[in-house]
């Protein structure tokens, strides 16, 4: 029998860590290139006014000012310094790149199981990789205690701003950290849905049953007409 392309050699319940996969890495991906991971909040008494901008995000490329243009953390200008990003800043930026990176190789093999036979074994592995990227997503979070999220954060590029912003100044649940937190899901389903796909099936059974089904018809079409030249002959 010829073989159809991409017919799911695994059943169709493997679609289902395929699709869960793909839109894990969408929201991943939207949640790393937003310039508003981390909401800032800023005290109502603050003066916008009295400074060049007031932040109302961060993310792991930039930041987001109130009126929602993103800006760099590189500032041009005398006497400008340099982003004074700490550990928990650059831990969380790498775990978001990695759930983007290892979450799309994951995503891309599944895919190709839609088409070619995989192992139970290799949707075990490819499982245990989806849910690590699931871990990276949700320790991306650990921007909140960085030093983007401190009052005096931007004091390198405007001096004094975080006095001027005050001690309630920080950073609270972002669009990024929803799309994070969506991607996370869509990982764990796609991660444990791996475990209910079961082995490929097996073309030569296949191609077995088709053969004796086609030998059954040959047969029963050469008893027949067995029996009508009986039936001519014997009258």
């Amino acid at each position: 029998m010829s073989k159809v392309a991409c017919s799911r050699p695994n059943g169709n319940v493997s679609l289902i860590p395929v699709l869960c996969s793909s839109v894990a890495w969408v929201f991943s991906l939207l949640s790393t290139v937003q310039c508003s991971f981390a909401k800032w909040k800023v005290p109502s008494a603050t003066s916008e006014s009295s400074l060049p901008f007031v932040p109302s995000g961060v993310g792991f490329w930039g930041f987001e000012a109130v009126g929602g243009t993103c800006f760099s953390y590189v500032f041009d200008g005398a006497g400008v310094g340099s982003p004074p990003h700490d550990t928990a800043y650059a831990v969380a930026r790498a775990f978001t790149g990695i759930a983007d990176a290892i979450g799309g190789l994951a995503m891309a093999s599944l895919w190709s199981s839609v088409c070619f036979p995989s192992p139970t074994a290799t949707y075990r592995k490819v499982g245990c990789v989806l849910l690590f990227a699931m871990a990276c997503d949700a320790c991306s979070m650990a921007i909140l205690a960085s030093s983007v999220c401190r009052p005096d954060f931007f004091d390198y590029a405007v001096p004094g701003m975080g006095e001027a912003l005050g001690t309630g100044a920080g950073c609270t649940f972002g669009g990024g950290m929803m799309y994070a937190a969506i991607a996370c899901a869509f990982w764990l389903f796609a991660g444990l849905s791996c475990i209910m796909v079961g082995p490929p099936r097996d073309d030569n059974e296949d191609t077995v049953v088709a053969s004796e089904g086609l030998e059954n018809r040959q047969v029963s079409a050469t008893g027949e007409l067995g029996d009508a030249g009986e039936d001519y002959y014997g009258e």
